[in-house]
């Protein structure tokens, strides 16, 4: 399979409460494969606050947390969607290696009340 015509696979995380603290996981694509993130969305369903700093969604690789890709959330609004391929720099043109592990960060807002829940989706094309 081809670079230009990717095998896409979407990861549900289901509904996270970024407010309630950070958590680390982990994407294993296809054995033998390459792959590249093609997405990273949060349907909102709670307010999002940033007084100090914001959330994030990072994915990246075991050096480098968003390596591939890095979701500001902002102030997102309840009810609201934010994706990855409306946000400028929030997808990065890094390849996923073969066989490399993908780590993803649901980061929590600091400052105030930390406040903030999603569905979270991340989309990878593999190759």
């Amino acid at each position: 399979m081809a670079y230009e015509n990717p095998t896409y696979v979407s990861y549900n995380f289901g509904i996270y409460d970024f407010g309630a603290a950070s958590e680390a996981l982990e994407i294993n694509g296809p054995s033998g494969k390459k792959g590249r993130v093609y997405d990273v969305h949060v349907a909102a369903t709670e307010t999002f606050n940033e007084v100090t700093t914001p959330a994030y969604v990072r994915v990246g690789s075991a050096t480098t947390a968003d390596e591939f890709a890095e979701l500001d959330l902002g102030s997102t609004a309840d009810a609201d969607a934010l994706s990855a391929t409306n946000q400028t720099g929030a997808l990065k043109a890094v390849n996923i290696d073969a066989d490399e592990a993908v780590k993803v960060a649901f980061v929590a807002p600091t400052g105030g009340t930390p406040a903030g829940m999603g569905y979270v989706t991340i989309v990878i094309g593999w190759f």
